[in-house]
């Protein structure tokens, strides 16, 4: 289970799979086999509010991707291509389902990414798929992460979740 504990928030993301097992980065776990990034970037905060229509929380999801795919270009010098772009909802949260191809002559042949709002966290799971072969069961491996998404109003306890968990 992954955890972001905020000051007024919460939320988990359970990995309901056969394995699971850390990577030697940061951010990274592997998931039946599969190397998957969990990453959280904060919501600007004059775009957070409480309460966020779905049509905005999509506002702000493709604001995000937009922020992304400069900081790939500009900072990452990652000439990516055909950006393709997929909003949408899961277990009734909007979501957004975007990928896009690398450079050739680079083993990582696209990206695929699925983002969500938690709070004034922007959560992004992402698979870096290096034969195109893997993405219809890396895009089912995505949602069933995403789907697991359980968002809390107030600080969880780590010590009794470790419990509950054990």
């Amino acid at each position: 289970m992954l955890t972001y504990n905020g000051q007024k928030h919460a939320f988990t993301v359970t990995m309901d799979a056969d394995s699971v097992r850390p990577s030697e980065h940061p951010g990274w776990v592997y998931v039946n086999g599969q190397i998957v990034q969990a990453s959280t970037v904060p919501v600007p905060e004059h775009l957070y509010q409480d309460t966020l229509s779905e049509k905005r929380q999509q506002e702000i999801l493709l604001g995000y991707i937009n922020y992304e795919m400069e900081y790939f270009k500009k900072e990452l010098k990652i000439k990516y291509k055909d950006l393709d772009i997929h909003p949408g909802t899961l277990e009734g949260a909007p979501v957004v389902f975007w990928l896009f191809s690398m450079p050739k002559g680079d083993d990582i042949r696209k990206q695929i990414y699925v983002t969500r709002l938690c709070f004034n966290q922007a959560l992004s799971l992402n698979i870096p798929l290096r034969q195109e072969e893997d993405m219809k069961e890396s895009l089912r491996l995505l949602t069933n992460l995403m789907k697991t998404v359980k968002v809390y109003d107030q600080p969880l306890d780590l010590n009794q979740l470790y419990k509950e968990l054990n």
